[in-house]
């Protein structure tokens, strides 16, 4: 375990709640961790397991973060200093993915990039999804600037597929209340009321366009009619290439586009607050025939794809076939 300049361990409750009480970090730099992590994940893929998550794997590199863990800089004493924490880091992760195999599925969570690049087949690129506006707009900003990753060192996970709001659940189907627990701010994550219906499409959009993994974290039976037609839309259409912002140089791209084997896809999203005019600029190309609308089912001639105006937290979500 990792240690203080006093010897004692070092612990932190660092993305735990106060139940879990403080923890204690492997040292990446250890070999016996290594021999630990290979003795654990071969006993784990020996009882069967072939898919495996693992997550806040940053803590013990970063253990010297700004904020509350400010206080322990200079403190932390690792068993090797100068083997380079990503590369004591990434060694640890190559013994993971000795011990389970090329035939497991592993999704790596809060890990640096560098370390786990071609070893975990899917990595988390987002903060925590939850059914409010903002956090939709905190984990849609990081799927589309990471696009370049997916399909390369990893497929990239958006974070869940969560849809359950106020228009989309049945009574009772909400852990939270409709109107949520804080007052609304655009860029405080978990703050305003619940989901309604466009916005549970809006973070579906984002999902289907990344071309990512798909993690149904609903009570599908606690979801209404429009709640489970989301989820539907998205299971028939979720995978395939990466969309890529066509806006790529403002602060959160409002038009992406994907050009997949057998289809393309559009998505013009509005984020803000306010209504707006979106439109494409002139030299992007576009197939010649009429769009699908993916909610409504209705087509839409491409000289009237180019320019929408789209209601506070609206979109549009277009395929040509």
């Amino acid at each position: 375990a990792l240690r203080l300049d006093d010897g004692q361990i070092y612990t932190h409750c660092q993305g735990c709640d106060p139940p879990w009480g403080d923890r204690a970090y492997l040292d990446p730099t250890h070999p016996g961790v290594r021999e630990h992590l290979s003795a654990l994940y071969r006993r784990l893929h020996g009882w069967g397991f072939r898919y495996f998550k693992t997550d806040f794997l940053t803590d013990a590199v970063s253990a010297e973060y700004p904020g509350e863990r400010a206080k322990f800089r200079g403190r932390i004493r690792y068993h090797d200093a100068g083997a380079g924490l990503v590369r004591a880091h990434r060694a640890c992760m190559e013994t993971i993915r000795a011990a389970i195999g090329p035939e497991s599925f592993w999704l790596g969570c809060g890990t640096h990039f560098a370390s786990g690049a071609g070893l975990m087949d899917a990595t988390r690129i987002s903060s925590d999804m939850r059914v409010h506006h903002p956090n939709l707009v905190l984990c849609a900003r990081s799927a589309i600037l990471h696009f370049h990753l997916h399909g390369g060192p990893f497929l990239i996970d958006p974070d869940f597929a969560v849809f359950r709001g106020r228009e989309t659940t049945l009574p009772g189907g909400l852990e939270v209340p409709p109107d949520g627990t804080k007052p609304y701010a655009l860029r405080t994550p978990d703050s305003g009321p619940t989901f309604d219906r466009d916005e549970a499409r809006l973070w579906a959009a984002v999902i289907i366009m990344s071309g990512g993994l798909v993690m149904l974290s609903d009570k599908l039976d606690g979801l209404n009619e429009d709640g489970i037609a989301i989820v539907e839309t998205v299971l028939s259409h979720a995978g395939g290439e990466a969309a890529r912002p066509i806006d790529l140089f403002t602060p959160m791209p409002r038009i992406w586009l994907a050009r997949r084997a057998a289809s393309t896809w559009l998505l013009m999203a509005n984020w803000s607050d306010e209504s707006a005019a979106i439109g494409l600029p002139e030299d992007l190309a576009l197939p010649t025939g009429p769009a699908i609308d993916v909610w409504s089912g209705e087509l839409c001639e491409s000289a009237a794809t180019r320019s929408f105006t789209l209601p506070r937290h609206g979109h549009r979500l277009l395929r040509w076939d």
